[in-house]
């Protein structure tokens, strides 16, 4: 396949929209919009279902709701791609406040992410 111009431009679109989606899901998840969250991780898995971060965050705020079994679910497609995914590894991740942290690793407690 020959990479021109216009597959060079659809693929960095293609980029800059996953990146989008994935900041307005978290963004959504930290002001505990979870609902709305829902819905933007659904139309960026439809977009890029290997998304992980989607993925995570779609798990996440579904536990958050108390649909453990949709979270579930979602955390063990995201474990399929990331076999490595633990609460201690996304502990370590940067976050700018502590409370997003918390809140970032009692949803993926509540979805049933393994510890280690």
């Amino acid at each position: 396949m020959q990479v021109t111009k216009s597959s060079s431009a659809t693929a960095l679109w293609g980029t800059w929209i996953l990146l989008l989606t994935t900041f307005v899901m978290a963004a959504l998840y930290f002001a505990q919009r979870f609902e709305e969250s829902i819905k933007a991780g659904r139309r960026a898995l439809a977009f890029t279902p290997k998304n992980n971060t989607a993925r995570k965050f779609l798990a996440i705020s579904l536990a958050q709701l108390g649909r453990g079994g949709e979270a579930r679910a979602e955390i063990a497609e995201l474990i399929k791609h990331q076999p490595d995914a633990s609460l201690a590894l996304f502990r370590q991740q940067g976050f700018r406040h502590e409370w997003m942290r918390e809140l970032h690793v009692e949803g993926l407690r509540k979805a049933g992410l393994r510890e280690e």
